[in-house]
């Protein structure tokens, strides 16, 4: 049942990111060709509000506004009378694909972000899962060298301590026997010396 939650979240946020255009996602779109022009897709604004039902009938004569959808591009809107425009509906699966080979035509493709589903361009991505290649090894390699140093640092810890300790050692025992020789040279001193 989660799984099916996160993919409906991920769906509908992915939604949110491909429909980002001035067009909202519930309002219906269409092809349209107005005399002497390419034709582009757009939705509807009669009166400023949106057409919301494709078989909406609009009298020749009222004046319409285009509004091209085209996220991630700012375009201007156009008012025309009715009569002078071709409108032909387009599905939101028809308009989901487009919108999908326009991304991919820019050199975009939707991906999850740190904040949501974005249009991230493909050469961003290339970069950023290289640096994530790199990152990654060089993780590897810092987490290897420890390993490494200890696998070998014991024998060579050996090798080269053993005369270090001896010579500790041996300071270490050469202190209390000089300090005895003192001792023992001012008691004679002292002894002999004092006693003739």
């Amino acid at each position: 049942m989660t799984l099916f939650l996160l993919t409906i979240l991920a769906y509908a946020t992915q939604n949110e990111a491909l429909f980002a255009g001035s067009v909202p996602e519930k309002v219906p779109t269409f092809q349209a060709t107005v005399r002497g022009s390419e034709p582009f897709y757009a939705g509807v604004r009669v009166n400023g509000k949106w057409i919301d039902e494709p078989s909406t009938e609009i009298p020749p004569r009222q004046e319409v506004e285009l509004v091209p959808d085209a996220p991630w591009q700012t375009q201007d809107t156009y008012k025309i009378l009715c009569s002078k425009v071709e409108l032909k509906y387009e599905t939101s699966a028809m308009r989901r694909d487009r919108l999908q080979k326009a991304l991919a035509a820019q050199g975009y493709t939707l991906r999850e972000t740190a904040n949501g589903w974005r249009p991230v361009r493909d050469l961003d991505a290339q970069y950023a899962e290289r640096m994530l290649k790199m990152q990654a090894a060089l993780a590897q390699s810092v987490a290897a060298a420890p390993i490494a140093e200890i696998a070998t640092s014991p024998a060579q810890d050996n090798a080269a301590a053993t005369p270090t300790r001896r010579r500790f050692f041996l300071a270490m025992l050469a202190i209390p026997i000089v300090c005895l020789a003192a001792i023992a040279f001012v008691a004679k001193k002292m002894v002999f010396d004092g006693g003739s």
